[in-house]
């Protein structure tokens, strides 16, 4: 299954691509993923390169987004309705 999924995602234009384990997932800037979906058993991760030329304003901290990328606002419940 998993080169299945890779060659997919490589097909469609990804420039690596990666497995790992949710439960060995940990990290303290996201909310713990077997939380949300308790069956996932893995986690993939797609990489692209940076373009030089490109510019993301989702990289600063504008009004838009204070509490920072991939930050839900405190205010805000997680499916489940469970609060970060």
């Amino acid at each position: 299954m998993e080169q299945a999924i890779r060659t997919f995602a490589l097909d469609l234009g990804v420039d690596d691509v990666g497995f790992a384990s949710a439960l060995a997932y940990d990290s303290p800037r996201s909310y713990p993923i077997t939380r949300l979906m308790p069956e996932a058993k893995s986690i993939i991760v797609l990489a692209f390169r940076v373009l030089s030329s490109c510019e993301s304003p989702s990289r600063d901290r504008g009004p838009e987004r204070p509490h920072g990328p991939g930050r839900l606002r405190p205010d805000r419940q997680l499916p489940g309705g469970a609060v970060p």
